[in-house]
Order: C-alpha cells, then structure tokens, then sequence
C-alpha cells in the first residue's frame, strides 16, 4: 500500500506546476507532524497503538516445469498485519504536546517558504 502512495504522489509530482512543486516541498515536513499528531490522537483515544508487522502466509499457485507440466506449487508471500501495541497514555501526550509544539514552528517555516515559492513562480 505504501508503495501505490508513493508511485502516485511521484506520478501527481511529476504534473506539478513549479509553484505547487515548491510549495509541496516548502510543506512536506508540516504535513508529517500533522499525520503524527493524528495518530497520537487515535492511540489517545484507542488507549492503544497499533503497529504493523511483516508476516509470512504461503499462497498456491498454478506453476509450470521445464517439461510443460502444470503443477501447484506454493509461493511465500508477505502481508504486514496490524497488531496492538499498549501505550503510556502520559508519554502519548507529552509526545502530542511536543508535536504541536514543532507544528507551530514548521507552520510560520512553510508559511514564509509558501510566500518565497509564490514570488519565485508568480504564474502558478
């Protein structure tokens, strides 16, 4: 899934107008601490967090031999499965407390780097 969400903001990148370019550069980081607030306030709110772990399921498949014979065969594939992880609800919020934090910071950041990419790329 994380691959399908990279592929497509590289193929929507690739569309971007140098202004939008910028400004998505000039934002990326503020839109990472808005992500990690959001799951702060989901585990808050859950009492729990949830981590993804690789594991390892057989799928069958249909496969064939050098003698043209069809055979099932199992091939190894991997799934990430979520997993509830306990949380310290005071550490959660001093985490929280310390991303707003940051995001104030990286807020007037961008908002200054927002207002150089508009006079840099004036048509957009």
């Amino acid at each position: 899934m994380r691959y399908f969400s990279t592929l497509a903001l590289l193929v929507l990148a690739a569309c971007a107008t140098p202004q939008q370019a910028c400004i998505n550069k000039a934002t990326k980081n503020l839109k990472v601490i808005d992500s990690l607030i959001a799951q702060t306030n989901e585990n808050l709110a859950r009492g729990y967090a949830v981590k993804s772990e690789p594991h390892t399921t057989f799928g069958l498949n249909l496969c064939a031999n050098p003698d043209d014979h069809v055979l099932f065969c199992t091939q190894p594939e991997v799934v990430l499965r979520d997993k509830p992880v306990a949380i310290d609800p005071v550490t959660e919020r001093r985490k929280l407390a310390a991303l707003k934090t940051k995001r104030r910071a990286l807020l007037h950041q961008a908002k200054q780097e927002i207002r150089a990419c508009q006079s840099a790329h004036p048509n957009g």
